[in-house]
């Protein structure tokens, strides 16, 4: 073999372990993006340990009386018994768990729909001002004005002091503000459609990096309360756009347990999820209300025993302080046709013509049953005549 076919054939003997070396290299860099990629999707879809947390965890009794209590209140003010709530509240806030902005909220309606006493709304207010509630809000409230102690009223607002540290409060604004600012340019931008392929990647990027922000604000602060974080929305607007992602809720389950954190501001942002027990189980029924005519009309679905098995649901929602699903959905109901100005619950809210809220009611088995609510029962009748006449 002469020296020009010698280096040829020791060229191609390099040229194959070149070949074979990038190859090997290739397949590794594959092998390792799937392994990570892989890592990352349990690490970001996985709701097991989210289930392990509130299948296992151990309610505090303190805490657990202080739902129960406030459930009765809520009970007292869907059958319009508004004195007897705002006594039941006092009891309900006498003990050692502080209060949430929600139950002050509707506390203080109580008081203001019976015989208010003064020194219970004096308290009430202080605490929500405490929280972050923002003094202009009282100043403005008519309700407020009317009373005739308002001007003592007007003394302990201006003498109550916000405990949020100023710091926090503009780091969940700017929270909002980023979320939100990008979007709205979108809007602005492709008349009105917000999410389209030339905005999804951009929008997924940016709910990262906050939701980033999120979790490291978690994980720095040993409690996430009202007096630590003011209002919860900002927080929840940052998890409902990364509903794929639950290490968030594995930090903040023990300050729903501890007493911290509001459960149902957990529940609510949990909902948004899909979330399922043991990927089985939902929270609660779906609920869905209508307007017509400015009519209010309230519907659930009532699914077959196979698909929703209520005792099951409501042994989980026991696990994180809620009321059963006969009451939430009654409270829901009861919210629907009397406005916001109590309860908040989550509902699909649509605006339907007369024929499709006739057919909706007609895809009912029993026509008759409670799951459709109407703001004034006379309407009732009214669609089962127009459902006659559609036949």
């Amino acid at each position: 073999m002469n020296l020009k076919s010698l280096n040829r054939e020791k060229f191609k003997k390099t040229e194959f372990k070149q070949y074979f070396m990038n190859k090997s290299i290739v397949f590794i860099i594959l092998i390792f993006c799937f392994c990570l990629q892989n890592k990352f999707v349990l690490g970001q879809n996985t709701w097991d340990k989210v289930d392990s947390l509130i299948i296992n965890g151990k309610l505090n009794p303190k805490v657990q009386k202080y739902y129960s209590t406030i459930y009765k209140a809520e009970d007292a003010i869907v059958k319009e018994k508004f004195a007897k709530a705002a006594k039941i509240y006092e009891k309900a806030f006498s003990g050692s768990v502080i209060p949430f902005r929600y139950d002050l909220k509707n506390a203080i309606q109580c008081e203001l729909k019976s015989s208010p006493n003064k020194y219970n709304i004096f308290r009430y207010v202080n605490l929500l001002v405490r929280k972050g509630d923002k003094k202009e809000e009282f100043y403005n409230d008519s309700s407020f004005l009317a009373l005739d102690f308002w001007q003592e009223l007007k003394n302990v607002i201006d003498t109550s002091v916000c405990i949020v540290d100023s710091s926090t409060i503009k780091f969940m604004s700017f929270l909002v503000e980023n979320d939100q600012d990008y979007r709205r340019q979108c809007r602005e931008k492709y008349n009105g459609k917000t999410y389209n392929e030339f905005t999804i990647d951009s929008i997924n990027i940016i709910d990262s990096l906050n939701y980033e922000r999120v979790l490291s604000f978690i994980k720095n602060n040993d409690i996430i309360s009202e007096e630590i974080i003011g209002n919860f929305n900002a927080i929840g607007l940052i998890l409902t756009h990364n509903t794929h992602r639950p290490q968030a809720y594995e930090l903040l389950y023990n300050d729903v347990i501890d007493g911290n954190l509001d459960s149902r501001s957990f529940f609510n942002e949990i909902q948004y999820t899909g979330y399922k027990f043991n990927g089985v189980y939902t929270l609660g029924k779906d609920s869905h209300g209508w307007i017509y005519n400015s009519q209010v009309y309230f519907y659930h679905t009532e699914p077959t025993p196979e698909e929703f098995n209520i005792k099951k649901i409501d042994k989980y929602r026991k696990k994180l302080y809620c009321d059963n699903v006969v009451c939430f959905h009654k409270k829901n109901a009861w919210s629907f046709s009397h406005g916001s100005e109590f309860f908040n619950y989550h509902l699909a809210d649509q605006f339907i013509d007369e024929t499709k809220l006739a057919k909706i009611i007609k895809s009912n088995k029993n026509r008759k049953n409670r799951n459709i609510i109407f703001k004034d029962e006379t309407v009732r009748e009214y669609y089962y005549k127009l459902l006659e006449e559609q036949e």
